[in-house]
């Protein structure tokens, strides 16, 4: 806390900062219960989506451009990211079944299934109505584990950390810059860099098993021709 101060990175009186230095990760937590729970509405929706501790499909999350302070109105991104060939896209939120079918227009396959956690920002009514009228399966990560979703939490960083940074973003200039800064990103990330495989051990393919490294293009490229070569 003090180095965040000195930095200029964290604002707040003296007498908070010196509580937040002498709390205790047991008190935070019995503080934060409540707010954790969530609505008594969250047990009807989440009873209706399935849970899996190691998602097959598209993964989803969502990171925040609050800067130092929550009030007001900010832009968010969804990151998201395929489990087999590691294709990653993002896109400025405004609304989450919005950017979720924008992005899903960009996709070069078929969007099969959304795994989210369970955030009520990202995991709500309007998204699970979005994919029932589109065909496409839901399913969520455990509650509190956020190692369920690892591959995407690590996108999470190098794709939207490493490029916009922890400054506050928001208002129609940012958004579209924003946007044409991740359809750029992504474009040059999914078809030129190379990229490891997610899934290894013995359910990867013999040609990953070898360690070969390729771009998510050509990763969907070799997965088609491996399906074709079945039939």
């Amino acid at each position: 806390m003090p180095r965040l101060s000195r930095r200029g990175w964290w604002h707040c009186p003296e007498e908070v900062a010196a509580k937040l230095v002498r709390i205790s990760a047991k008190t935070a937590d019995r503080l934060l219960a409540p707010k954790r729970r969530g609505s008594s509405m969250r047990p009807l929706l989440l009873e209706q989506i399935p849970v899996k501790k190691v998602a097959e499909e598209w993964q989803v999350d969502r990171v925040a451009h609050w800067g130092q302070s929550t009030a007001g109105s900010f832009l968010w991104t969804l990151s998201t990211v395929d489990i087999a060939t590691n294709w990653w896209e993002g896109e400025p939120v405004m609304s989450a079944p919005c950017a979720v079918d924008a992005i899903r227009r960009r996709l070069p396959f078929r969007l099969r299934e959304i795994h989210p956690h369970n955030d009520n920002s990202v995991l709500n009514h309007l998204l699970m109505d979005y994919c029932r009228e589109n065909r496409i399966a839901l399913s969520r990560s455990r509650p509190l584990k956020k190692n369920d979703n690892c591959w995407l939490e690590q996108n999470n960083w190098t794709h939207v950390r490493k490029r916009v940074g922890y400054h506050r973003l928001s208002g129609g200039l940012q958004y579209r810059l924003l946007k044409d800064l991740y359809r750029g990103w992504s474009l040059w990330r999914n078809y030129f860099q190379p990229v490891e495989d997610a899934q290894r051990g013995q359910s990867a393919s013999p040609l990953r098993r070898a360690g070969h490294t390729l771009s998510a293009f050509r990763w969907l490229r070799a997965s088609l021709a491996r399906r074709r070569a079945r039939v």
